[in-house]
Formats: C-alpha cells, sequence, structure tokens
C-alpha cells in the first residue's frame, strides 16, 4: 500500500514540478510583481510533497526490509527442516544399504548352511546305502552264525561216543562202560572252545549291532556316521573271517569224529 502513495505522490510532485516551471516562464514574462505568493504556495507544495515521499520511502523501504527479514527467517527455517529431513534421509538410506549388506550376507550365510545340509543328505543316503549293504551281507551270514549257534554240544549222559546227526548237530552218544577216550575228550574240549568263541562272537555282534542303530537313530554329524559305519564293516569282516575259521575248524572236528565212528 505505502508503494503505491508513495508512486502516486511522486506522480503528484512531478505533475507539479511540471506546472511550476510552465506558470513560472510564462508570468516571468508578464507578472512578475504578483508572482510571489503563488510561487510561494507551489514551493511549499513542493517541499511537503517532498518531504512526505521520503518518509513514505523510508517507511516502505522499512516495511521491505522487515517483510524480507521475515521472509529469510522463514525461508532459513524451511531450510533447516528440510537439511534435518535430508540427514533422515541420508540415515534411512545408509541403514538401508546396512540392512541390505546384511542381508546379502544372510543368503550367503543361508546358501551355505543350504549346501551343507545337501552335502549331509547326501552323506546320510550314502551311509544307509552302505548300512543296507552291510546289513544284506548280515543277512547273507545269519544261517552261518545259527548253524554254529546250532552246533552245541548236548551233553545228557555220561558220553563215550561222538557222532554227527544228518542236520549238522553235534551229539554225544554212551558208551557200554560209560567213559571217553582221549581223543574223544579233545574232540569234546575243541567243540566247547569253538562254542564259547561262536557265544562271544555272537554277542559281540548284538551289541556292534545295537550301538550301529542306536547311532543311526542319533543326530550325529556325517563323519561321525561315516566313522561308525567304518569301524562296524571292519567288525562284520573279522567276524567272518572268524566264522570261517569255526566253518573250518568244525568240519575238520567232523571228519576227526567220522573217522572215530569208522573205528
Amino acid at each position: 500500500m505505502y508503494y503505491w502513495i508513495s508512486q502516486g505522490l511522486v506522480l503528484v510532485l512531478v505533475i507539479v514540478s511540471i506546472l511550476h516551471v510552465h506558470l513560472g516562464a510564462e508570468r516571468r514574462s508578464t507578472e512578475e510583481a504578483t508572482d510571489s505568493a503563488p510561487m510561494g504556495v507551489i514551493r511549499a507544495l513542493i517541499i511537503v510533497c517532498g518531504v512526505v515521499l521520503m518518509g513514505l520511502n523510508v517507511a516502505t523501504a522499512t516495511r521491505i526490509d522487515e517483510r524480507l527479514d521475515t521472509q529469510l527467517a522463514e525461508f532459513q527455517d524451511q531450510l533447516g527442516r528440510l537439511q534435518s529431513q535430508v540427514g533422515r534421509i541420508d540415515a534411512s538410506v545408509s541403514s538401508l544399504d546396512v540392512l541390505r549388506s546384511s542381508e546379502a550376507a544372510e543368503l550367503e550365510q543361508l546358501e551355505s548352511v543350504s549346501k551343507q545340509q545337501r552335502q549331509l543328505v547326501d552323506n546320510l543316503n550314502g551311509a544307509i546305502r552302505e548300512t543296507r549293504t552291510v546289513a544284506t551281507e548280515l543277512n547273507l551270514f545269519t544261517p552261518v552264525l545259527r548253524s554254529v549257534a546250532a552246533g552245541r554240544v548236548q551233553e545228557d549222559a555220561p558220553p563215550s561216543r561222538l557222532s554227527s546227526t544228518s542236520t549238522g548237530h553235534i551229539r554225544i552218544s554212551t558208551s557200554s562202560s560209560g567213559l571217553m577216550t582221549v581223543e574223544e575228550k579233545k574232540i569234546n574240549d575243541d567243540l566247547a572252545a569253538c562254542k564259547n568263541q561262536r557265544d562271544k562272537l555272537l554277542l559281540d555282534k548284538e551289541e556292534a549291532s545295537a550301538s550301529f542303530k542306536a547311532a543311526m537313530r542319533g543326530n550325529m554329524p556325517a563323519d561321525s556316521v561315516m566313522r561308525i559305519n567304518r569301524d562296524f564293516r571292519d567288525f562284520v569282516e573279522d567276524a567272518e573271517e572268524r566264522i570261517q575259521r569255526l566253518d573250518r575248524k568244525i568240519n575238520s572236528l567232523r571228519l576227526q569224529l567220522g573217522r572215530l565212528q569208522e573205528r
């Protein structure tokens, strides 16, 4: 508002100045005596308009400065808020980068764990296949172990003669005198030793089989499962060798019994 007022006063001052110059030029040539009063009024009016115009200009400049200061303060406040928002956005971006990197690391760990799990599953499947193979081998040797277990010496009466039945069992028959010869006594001792070895072998086999089954049911690492499987296979191989030696010894004893019976 002050601006338009000042512009209006400037326009009035310009018009008054033009009139003053024009009227002053005309009256200077004709009425120099009567020109003093109107010219004084015009000069006073010009001075008053100039003073008022200066005051209005000062007031207008003051208001403009105040308004500019206010707007500058508002702009600085808005700039500060914008900077704080930019700082929060930067912090959010940094946290998102950190989360992205942590997620990438977790994904790598999950992929590694998944690979390890797949490898463990493959190892367990291999161990299960080997275990089934061992179980099949044990089933193949079970009849042999049963035949060895069935070949116990039955001491029904005072022994005198040893004979072999058609089923492979060893039987001690009673002689008229009720006494055993030295050879029969030796064969009987050998059969008893074979029986003890066979019983111990069967007991060891049962204990190893129970331990192996418990290990297979447990949640054990793959290397432990493989080690247990290897130990169990070694035991089975050793048991097979012992069974073969017992079979050869039993066959030899049966041949000796046959020769004694022929006598």
